[in-house]
């Protein structure tokens, strides 16, 4: 990836979040892709910005719940996986399905924590359904389940 194709400053207007989406995405793919302990100052520049990209987002909206992300609680895998949502909807006309956004964002933070050797019970039970074809089960179950 190639610096200069990320995103360098926030959009105000609704061309200009559109016209910044292919950054967006190079900013996502970069932040997923890259170790944690590379260039950790564009890390937290390029965080900052793919975070008020999304909460200021016009057409795309990120949905976190906690049956099918319980990562909540850390910053690096919850951005990893709104960006995974963003990019899938993004790449699929703005699509808004809950079950598909919600598998791509796990799978970003799949191919994140492979990257950077991360592991817990929680990824464990993710990557298994993964491996066994089943992700897009499991968020659908996750999805289904009462508060």
């Amino acid at each position: 990836f190639s610096a200069n194709s990320l995103l360098t400053t926030l959009p105000r207007t609704n061309e200009e979040f559109t016209a910044s989406e292919p950054h967006l995405i190079n900013s996502i793919n970069w932040l997923e892709n890259t170790p944690l302990n590379v260039e950790r100052e564009n890390r937290k520049f390029q965080s900052a910005l793919v975070t008020q990209w999304v909460i200021n987002s016009p057409t795309v909206s990120v949905e976190v719940n906690q049956k099918t992300c319980p990562f909540v609680g850390n910053s690096e895998l919850l951005l990893v996986f709104m960006g995974g949502w963003v990019k899938y909807s993004l790449t699929n006309g703005y699509s808004q399905d809950r079950i598909q956004s919600n598998v791509a964002g796990l799978r970003s933070i799949i191919n994140f924590a492979k990257i950077n050797g991360l592991r817990n019970e929680e990824l464990g039970r993710i990557i298994s359904a993964q491996e066994n074809g089943e992700l897009e089960r499991w968020v659908t179950e996750r999805l289904a389940q009462n508060s």
